[in-house]
């Protein structure tokens, strides 16, 4: 007998298009406050702020739209059009995050978070191959 379980983790993926680094974290959920804290953690990293300006293009669910979220100072926030996801890079990095947990086993559900983590890590060294799966025509 298999017993099936189901449980969400969220992985935000920050990519610089032209070189194909990445920042990307894992959030327990997509709410508001977690969307907060996720462009204060990216601002910082990248130093955004005054001097250094920093667009993000989002796919523009609820929480990337709220009139609460607070945005860092140096970083701006535009949304794609509703239901086109096709228009963002980023959308084409998630088989490679996926790969490290298809298929697998493992004996609990509280180890997939860890796994996916590493591979997230893993990819952040391999620009080279983000910037391939990125590659848009415009």
């Amino acid at each position: 007998m298999v017993q099936h379980q189901c449980s969400w983790s969220f992985c935000n993926a920050l990519v610089h298009l032209p070189s194909g680094l990445a920042f990307r974290l894992r959030l327990p959920t997509v709410a508001m406050m977690a969307c907060t804290e996720a462009l204060t953690d990216f601002a910082q990293a990248v130093r955004a702020g005054r001097v250094k300006q920093i667009l993000l293009v989002l796919d523009g669910i609820g929480c990337h739209v709220s009139p609460q979220l607070q945005v860092p100072e140096g970083v701006h926030l535009h949304c794609l059009a509703p239901y086109s996801p096709g228009r963002q890079p980023a959308e084409r990095l998630w088989p490679l995050t996926n790969e490290a947990l298809a298929d697998r086993h493992v004996q609990d559900l509280k180890a997939l978070p860890s796994v996916q983590a590493h591979r997230c890590l893993s990819l952040q060294t391999m620009p080279e191959v983000i910037r391939a799966h990125i590659n848009v025509h415009w």
